[in-house]
């Protein structure tokens, strides 16, 4: 699962993003650590320096899916609004997201044979 996610002003999900939003906060009170398992997931966090909460979401959706039992099989992004730099900060990011991924997959079907 790939999880690109913006946060709204001052740390808010958008619109689109409350219900799963609600719904992860209730599964990390109950601190239910097995509900994610077997996900695999990355996430890149959209966001804008110039608010306080920058990319609280993307934060906190990275964070609470490993809490609850998600696998993260690439690193964290951020793409920063401020300064147009979200483009540019998603390519750096993504550069070597594919490869990473091919070495992953292939590691875990080299290990089951």
């Amino acid at each position: 699962m790939i999880i690109c996610i913006a946060t709204h002003y001052e740390g808010d999900p958008c619109d689109n993003t409350k219900k799963a939003f609600k719904y992860f906060r209730e599964q990390k009170k109950i601190k239910d650590t097995e509900l994610f398992k077997g996900i695999k997931f990355i996430v890149f966090g959209l966001g804008d320096t110039s608010y306080e909460q920058y990319n609280l979401m993307g934060k906190y959706f990275n964070e609470t899916l490993e809490e609850l039992g998600g696998e993260r099989v690439y690193k964290y992004g951020e793409g920063n609004a401020e300064g147009n730099k979200t483009e540019d900060d998603f390519n750096e990011w993504k550069a070597d997201l594919w490869s990473e991924l091919f070495k992953y997959y292939e590691s875990r079907n080299t290990n089951q044979n």
